[in-house]
C-alpha cells in the first residue's frame, strides 16, 4: 500500500504494507523467512507494528481478495478503565454489521495494542480512494497476496 503526498489527505509519501495472519506461525514464518530477509538486507530492519486480533469480519460478497483496491486505518486511544471484554464483544458485533451493510467494504480487521492501549480498525475496500469517506486515513492498495485468505 502507499500514500502519496498531496493526495487524499496525505502529508507525506508512505509505503505501508499490512498483513493479516490466520495463525501466529504464519507471521513468524514470514518474518524469519527469505522474503522479509530481503527487505532487511535492502532497507535495514524496519519496525513491525503488531496488534492482537480483536474482531474480524469479511463480507459474504468478499470472495476475491484481488478486489481490494484501498484501505482505511482508524485509531482510537482506549481509556484506562475500558472493559476489554465488553469492548471486544461490541467490536465483534459492530464489525460484522458494518461490513455487511457498508457498500464497497469487504473486510474489517480490528486489533488492540496493549503497549499503548490503542485500538486500530483496518477496513479493506473495493472502492478507490476517491470514493472513500474522506475523514479516514486511506491508502492505495497496489498488490494483494493472499495465500491463506480462506483461513481468515
Amino acid at each position: 500500500m502507499i500514500r502519496e503526498r498531496g493526495r487524499h489527505g496525505a502529508d507525506t509519501n508512505q509505503y505501508a504494507p499490512a498483513y493479516l495472519w490466520p495463525r501466529i506461525e504464519s507471521m513468524w514464518g514470514f518474518l524469519a523467512g527469505p522474503g522479509f530477509q530481503g527487505i532487511k538486507d535492502s532497507f535495514g530492519a524496519p519496525p513491525v507494528n503488531t496488534w492482537a486480533g480483536f474482531a474480524f469480519a469479511r463480507a459474504s460478497r468478499a470472495t476475491n481478495p484481488k478486489a481490494i483496491v484501498s484501505l482505511t486505518r482508524e485509531e482510537e486511544t482506549l481509556p484506562v478503565n475500558t472493559n476489554l471484554i465488553e469492548l471486544q464483544k461490541r467490536e465483534a458485533e459492530t464489525t460484522a454489521t458494518v461490513v455487511e451493510r457498508t457498500p464497497g467494504l469487504l473486510i474489517r480487521a480490528v486489533g488492540v495494542d496493549p503497549r499503548t492501549w490503542g485500538l486500530v480498525r483496518f477496513d479493506y475496500w473495493e472502492l478507490p480512494q476517491v470514493e472513500l469517506p474522506n475523514r479516514l486515513r486511506s491508502y492505495e492498495v497496489l498488490h494483494v497476496s493472499a495465500p491463506a485468505y480462506s483461513e481468515l
